[in-house]
């Protein structure tokens, strides 16, 4: 609280001010010129494609992992691709293949979910049902769990229970 009284950007209160002796800012004649404010970190837009793929009457789920955001947190199979993806630029894509290789996997419906902003990412998310008999040796390594289960005993990204309630609501 004393800085922000007393260091006031533009018009620091210096003859007043009891450390003024012990002050580095007016030592190098920087007064003026500080507090200096931190740089605004970049936005990035990422583009998530994530899969609910309905599986003997279960939906698969995998728990992030890595040093990006939502570490820890569950999530349906995601596809993430640098720029917005359509027709058949999906499918398309090798880790998409990867993901449905050898599976009789049918896509029944596609939403797409407003930005969802974070301090310094914009997610552009399109969520995908999809329902197979069969796994690819990718979609075998997700758990399979009850559909009623998802927001109670798996935490999820903010943006993933907020499709799940705009579901719900039939939105």
């Amino acid at each position: 609280d004393f800085g922000a009284l007393q260091c006031v950007p533009g018009r620091p209160d210096c003859q007043t001010c009891p450390l003024a002796e012990k002050c580095l800012g007016r030592a190098s004649g920087r007064v003026l010129s500080l507090p200096a404010k931190a740089a605004k970190t970049a936005v990035k837009p990422r583009y998530f494609h994530y899969f609910r793929v309905r599986y003997r009457g279960n939906i698969l789920l995998g728990r992030r992992e890595g040093n990006d955001i939502w570490r820890g947190l569950y999530e349906f199979p995601l596809v993430e691709t640098v720029g917005p993806v359509e027709g058949e630029g999906l499918p398309a894509d090798k880790r998409y293949g990867d993901l449905f290789a050898g599976t009789d996997a049918v896509v029944r419906g596609k939403t797409v979910m407003p930005p969802h902003v974070l301090s310094h990412r914009v997610i552009h998310a399109c969520f995908y049902d999809v329902e197979t008999e069969r796994l690819s040796p990718a979609l075998a390594r997700y758990r399979a769990v009850p559909e009623d289960e998802l927001g109670e005993r798996y935490a999820m990204p903010r943006l993933l229970t907020a499709f799940l309630e705009k579901e719900r609501k039939g939105q």
